[in-house]
């Protein structure tokens, strides 16, 4: 038709013939948005929200992308100066950091097991210098245990305390993360869970009720609630109303109840009244005195020891329950414990509750099957 076709072209093509790159759009690291019921704009960076207090209008978007550009570059320096740290904070200046902060609380028998994993682990000052990250963790792992294929059971211990000082150089931005060194340790012999058997348990307490009459209530009141320790050291008078005893939860986070029986009961406010209110006479600290005190009982006794101590009263508890064929959630809420972990770390059945057990089970089978037959 005579008229001449006009040739279209993008920006891009127009820019390129004219020796000029296009512009093109810069990414940015972080979001901005108005959430429906707050009419303001928000920056998300790195997981977290941020609120400018900005109205959401178009010209305040490019003053909350200036807040965003900050947090980003404030990020990268950070980020330059943790890991400049970490280039040069050592295993000796980190762990030195370790016991004194974190540490510093614990009691003296903890610091020593922190202590000892340590030195298992990192050895000598020429290790304990080097700076700590990935790489040389793992590798003082592994060499460790090249280097001490004679320990057994004693690794767990070694590398939950290990673990948590590494946990601590996370938070303090030593290093980025830990590694995995579970799989490098090896795995522990189940042990055999231990109980006392009754007459064991009446062996001792009648030993007691002729030397010290108090430390056999504490032994029967540790037998018959499944109390730790400690708990029972702590109680006064006042945690005791009626049948129940109330103690806080071993993490200290909860109240919890166990149920005390009427000889119980009466042995426990035959002891003497106190001005503190306190039910027995010792302190926390006196632990380890009483602990040996036990000990020297058994052996006095001829009862071998097979590394039992205050706990084991708390593994004859719950065993009792679970060989009196009581419903095992009652048995959990009365030893206040987990029933995954009551059933494998305290938990010992007697041969004629295992026989009746394969019994019951036997009849409902051959039940099962005859009614199929049928």
């Amino acid at each position: 038709n005579g008229l001449r076709e006009r040739k279209t072209t993008s920006k891009a093509g127009y820019s390129r013939r004219m020796g000029v790159m296009p512009r093109t759009k810069i990414v940015e690291p972080f979001s901005i948005f108005k959430p429906s019921a707050y009419n303001r704009w928000v920056i998300k960076f790195n997981g977290k929200q941020y609120k400018t207090g900005l109205e959401a209008t178009a010209h305040n978007r490019n003053k909350a992308a200036e807040i965003g550009w900050r947090l980003y570059y404030d990020d990268i320096k950070n980020n330059e100066v943790e890991q400049s740290i970490s280039r040069h904070i050592t295993f000796a200046q980190s762990f030195d950091n370790f016991i004194k902060n974190y540490a510093i609380n614990a009691s003296v028998k903890t610091k020593e097991a922190y202590k000892r994993a340590f030195s298992v682990i990192v050895p000598d000052a020429m290790t304990a210098n080097k700076p700590i990250n990935e790489a040389t963790i793992l590798h003082h792992v592994k060499a460790a245990i090249l280097r001490n294929r004679q320990i057994k059971n004693g690794w767990d211990v070694y590398r939950r305390a290990f673990v948590k000082y590494l946990n601590w150089c996370v938070e303090q931005k030593y290093i980025a993360s830990v590694p995995d060194i579970s799989p490098y340790f090896p795995k522990p012999t189940p042990k055999k869970i231990q109980i006392f058997t009754n007459e064991e348990f009446t062996q001792i307490f009648e030993y007691f009720q002729k030397k010290d009459k108090e430390f056999s209530v504490l032994l029967l009141l540790l037998a018959s609630t499944g109390l730790r320790i400690h708990e029972a050291l702590l109680l006064k008078r006042s945690d005791i109303e009626q049948n129940t005893v109330h103690v806080i939860s071993k993490d200290g986070k909860r109240a919890e109840t166990a149920i005390v029986s009427d000889d119980v009961l009466v042995a426990l406010q035959s002891l003497p009244q106190r001005k503190n209110k306190k039910v027995f006479r010792w302190e926390l600290i006196s632990v380890s005195r009483l602990r040996k005190r036990f000990y020297t009982a058994m052996d006095d006794l001829g009862i071998i020891r097979n590394g039992r101590s205050f706990h084991e009263l708390r593994k004859t508890f719950i065993s009792i329950m679970a060989n009196a064929d009581i419903d095992v959630r009652t048995a959990s809420r009365l030893a206040r414990c987990d029933i995954k972990v009551m059933m494998k770390h305290y938990t010992v059945l007697s041969t004629e509750t295992v026989q009746t057990a394969a019994e019951t089970i036997a009849k409902k089978l051959n039940k099962t099957n005859n009614t199929a037959n049928e």
